[in-house]
Formats: structure tokens, C-alpha cells, sequence
């Protein structure tokens, strides 16, 4: 009597989501290719890295980046394969590490950091993202722990960064967001009174005092403005969908 009985599917928000946010892509693409889309150019950007190819054993900043920026030596690192035709860079035990062109008086003024990085499955212990006086991250006992000094903290799974994924950390005055591939993760708001400090120094991925998780970046950007909502998913469609003609444009 059940046999013929019809299937009634499944209420699932998430994956309506989902199937509505794929459909748009193609359109949002063409629509970023139109425009002539390129990171390094959008509204306050000011220093970003590429790791497809070095310029006498060092990969420099890319185009437009503040003089300041400083090179970020190849040194033992091995280039690896990323998406989309591009190359990255295994990090290793030692971290990446670059200076800022900041100064103190972008004191509590917006910021936005966006990297596309990859670990192994399941990595114990080792660096994540870092700069200074601002964000810290680390991998602790298999679980990703990001956090902005008091204002904002969120843990992952590995497994959620155990292939290329994007992670931005913005901030634009009042507020702090931490996204992955393109979607909002957690956000908190800046206590009052309180400020943030963009560091003039970063490190990506290395070892810390228990291990070293292996982690790869392909691409780094900072910018002195906060990205809304949409900026942050032109990102990662850009970073993830455009073919290598187009995402090596700022080249």
C-alpha cells in the first residue's frame, strides 16, 4: 500500500542555497569578465602576492602594490600546482613572511586580508595565518582556531581546509567578518572604545612549537577598505571559476 506513495524531498535551506548560488554563477562570471575583474585593482587595494612564477629567487608584489611591500624569498619552498592553471608554493616548517606598507595612523581604519591557501587532511599541529597585532591562527589538536585579538575567535574543521579554499578576514571599522569561499562564517562587533591594528608584518603557514601542517598559498591580498558581502564572493568566483587567461591578469 506504501509502494506507490509519493516522495516528498526533504526541507534543506542550506542546500536550496546552494543550487540558487551555482545557478548565478555563470552570469556573475561573465559579468566580472565584462568589467575586466582583477584583484589587485579593486578600491583600496594596497599590497598583494602572487606565487606563479619568482623574479630572482623571490616572488615580488604584485603590480600596484605600495613600494614598501616587501619581496617574500622562495628560499627551500618548492612550487606546487594550484587551481586553475596557476602555481603556488609549499610552505613548509618556515613561515612565509612579508612586511606592510601601514603606518600608524591607519589605527582602527578597514582593512580586508583574503588568501587562498590548502592543507593536508587532517593536520595536528602548525601555523595558519598571521599578522601582526591583529590576526592570529593556528592549527591545535586537528582544528583550525582564527581569531582577531578579542573581537573575533571561530574554529573549523581541517577537512574544511584540506583543499584550496578562501578565507577573508575584514573589517570595516565596527565590525569583524571571517569568511570561507565566499560565504560569512562569524562576524563580532568592536568593543567600545576598542581598535584594531593592522601589523606590519605577516607570516602564512610553519611550524609552531608542536608541528608543522604543510600548508600551500597561492595567492595573497590586502586592502585598506572593508569588503562588503558581494566584494568578498567576486573573490573567491574570481579566484575559483575564472580561467587562467583571466585570473592572471594582475601578472
Amino acid at each position: 500500500a506504501t509502494v506507490n506513495k509519493p516522495v516528498v524531498p526533504l526541507a534543506d535551506p542550506e542546500s536550496d542555497a546552494l543550487t540558487a548560488r551555482l545557478k548565478q554563477i555563470p552570469a556573475r562570471l561573465a559579468a566580472l569578465r565584462n568589467q575586466y575583474y582583477d584583484p589587485a585593482k579593486q578600491p583600496g587595494f594596497f599590497a598583494g602576492w602572487s606565487f606563479d612564477r619568482t623574479v630572482k629567487g623571490a616572488f615580488a608584489p604584485l603590480p600596484g602594490s605600495d613600494p614598501a611591500a616587501s619581496p617574500i624569498a622562495l628560499g627551500e619552498r618548492k612550487p606546487v600546482d594550484g587551481m586553475n592553471g596557476r602555481r603556488a608554493v609549499a610552505i613548509g616548517p618556515e613561515s612565509l613572511r612579508s612586511t606592510l606598507p601601514v603606518t600608524a595612523e591607519m589605527k582602527g581604519t578597514p582593512f580586508t586580508i583574503a588568501c587562498w591557501v590548502k592543507t593536508k587532511a587532517g593536520p595536528d599541529m602548525g601555523k595558519y595565518l598571521n599578522v601582526e597585532d591583529t590576526l592570529g591562527s593556528e592549527f591545535i589538536q586537528g582544528n583550525l582556531r582564527i581569531g582577531a585579538r578579542d573581537v573575533i575567535s571561530d574554529g573549523w574543521s581541517t577537512a574544511m581546509v584540506s583543499s584550496w579554499t578562501h578565507v577573508v578576514f575584514t573589517f570595516d571599522g565596527t565590525t569583524a567578518c571571517l569568511y570561507r569561499n565566499g560565504i560569512l562564517m562569524s562576524s563580532a562587533p568592536l568593543p567600545a572604545g576598542g581598535k584594531l591594528n593592522l601589523g606590519k608584518k605577516f607570516s602564512v603557514g610553519g611550524k609552531n612549537g608542536y608541528g608543522d601542517a604543510e600548508t600551500s598559498v597561492q595567492s595573497i591580498y590586502f586592502y585598506k577598505t572593508g569588503f562588503t558581502p558581494q566584494a568578498v564572493e567576486n573573490l573567491y568566483l574570481w579566484g575559483k571559476y575564472a580561467p587562467a587567461s583571466f585570473a592572471q591578469s594582475s601578472l
